[in-house]
């Protein structure tokens, strides 16, 4: 029997996690979800997550730390960078990532659930590149 590949979501919005926690689920995910971002680098480390889902604005500690982090660690995981502020916020995420051989797909908030549904296929597939922008509901 095939392991399930994990997801790690982290956005300081409990609205967003959930529901891209339940999207991961329905997709054959196992799924953690953090909401406070300073966790996030113990969690990685536990889990060694598939596929990450990073928001780029937070409290603690932002995405593009996450980003610079995952550089240094060897990350094999996928990563979905989700911003709901100024589009040249997910053009930096994008060439950190890509400057970093991480494997990186952003996606602007807010934004529909089949957008995301299919964004995250995408990333299990390897046809990242192309993410849709949308309306979240």
């Amino acid at each position: 029997m095939l392991e399930k590949q994990r997801l790690l979501v982290v956005d300081d919005d409990p609205q967003i996690t959930d529901t891209i926690a339940g999207i991961g689920i329905e997709s054959g995910f196992d799924v953690k979800t953090l909401n406070q971002s300073g966790a996030f680098f113990s969690e990685y480390t536990a889990i060694n997550p598939d596929v990450l889902c990073i928001d780029i604005h937070m409290p603690d500690v932002d995405g593009i730390e996450i980003l610079r982090w995952l550089s240094g660690v060897e990350c094999r995981a996928s990563v979905i960078i989700l911003s709901g502020g100024d589009p040249l916020f997910s053009t930096v995420a994008q060439r950190i990532g890509e400057a970093a051989k991480l494997d990186v797909t952003t996606i602007e908030k807010p934004f529909l659930v089949e957008d995301f549904r299919e964004v995250l296929k995408r990333t299990i597939d390897g046809d990242h590149h192309a993410a849709p922008a949308g309306r979240f509901v």
